[in-house]
């Protein structure tokens, strides 16, 4: 009998001594790391985040969690990882792709961005709760830049001539200068603040478009404008760039134009001098007449005076 009450009574006093250690069991966390692989992206990328924590609590009467979380500058929320509950040390890694994110995607501008350590902590019995974040890191995300070179252009030509080159168009943000493949090109021809010329290329594989025009039907005589336009999209710069075109005339064209330039000149010397010949005899014409008049008049005058 008396074992037996030994036994129970050791029996109790381990049970008090469970609670009293389970009660002794206190929330605890360890915020351990908050990296992301760099501090810039272009919108074409993903951003690479890895997380470490360590967390304890009594789920008997508490509640916690961990969770990353993605603001932007207006402190939006774009995105957050699931709920990390478990106890004890945890690492995780995510990857986001920046497309994914409500972010506008604005010409020659970059997206400030924050990735957030976010810790949760609620007391079950007294409804006390804490929420805080543990660690910020600022990034940003940009559109890459576009460039071009000009392949067998020449900035001057004779007239009737036609001239064919090649733009190749290619991404300057890799360090092997992709090429823009499948992109859209508008060209325009503009001469003395008039648009002779209009059309619209794709890239080939290469990155190049083609261009064959004729200084017959396309161009001016003179100087013209060569203007190329890239419409800018979510991984892309806008560009517009020109170029001049000299077009020459021929020298058969240019004996002619100067031949008539000769005779249109000759015709208003001879219309001058015609105008003051005829000027000038009309001059003579006049003096004379009123010569005459005044003779005849001096004349009558004298008879009259000699007959009284």
């Amino acid at each position: 009998m008396k074992k037996k009450s030994v036994l129970i009574i050791l029996l109790v006093v381990f049970v008090c001594l469970l609670k009293f250690v389970d009660n002794g069991k206190g929330y605890y966390y360890n915020f351990i790391s908050l990296e992301t692989d760099k501090k810039t992206y272009f919108n074409d990328e993903s951003i690479k985040i890895n997380a470490s924590w360590e967390l304890s609590y009594n789920d008997s009467r508490e509640f916690s969690y961990i969770q990353i979380q993605i603001y932007n500058i207006s402190n939006d929320l774009l995105w957050n990882s699931p709920q990390y509950t478990d106890l004890g040390y945890k690492e995780e890694s995510w990857i986001i792709n920046i497309q994914d994110l409500d972010i506008l995607f604005m010409n020659y501008s970059k997206n400030t961005l924050y990735v957030k350590f976010f810790l949760h902590y609620l007391e079950i019995t007294s409804g006390s709760e804490i929420n805080t974040f543990l660690k910020t890191i600022e990034i940003e995300t940009i559109k890459r830049n576009v460039s071009y070179e000009l392949i067998g252009f020449r900035n001057h030509i004779k007239h009737g001539e036609n001239l064919y080159f090649k733009v190749r168009f290619y991404n300057t943000s890799l360090r092997n200068n992709s090429y823009l493949i499948d992109y859209t090109i508008s060209f325009k021809i503009i001469a003395n603040q008039i648009i002779l010329y209009k059309d619209v290329f794709t890239t080939d594989s290469f990155g190049i478009v083609e261009i064959n025009i004729s200084s017959l039907t396309n161009l001016s005589i003179g100087v013209n404008t060569l203007i190329f336009t890239i419409s800018g999209n979510n991984f892309y710069t806008s560009l517009t760039f020109g170029f001049e075109l000299y077009v020459d005339l021929l020298q058969k064209e240019s004996n002619q134009k100067k031949s008539k330039e000769s005779n249109d000149k000759y015709s208003e010397i001879s219309i001058i001098s015609l105008i003051s010949i005829s000027s000038l005899l009309f001059v003579l014409l006049l003096g004379l007449y009123f010569y005459n008049v005044k003779g005849t008049r001096q004349k009558n005058l004298t008879e009259l005076t000699f007959k009284y």
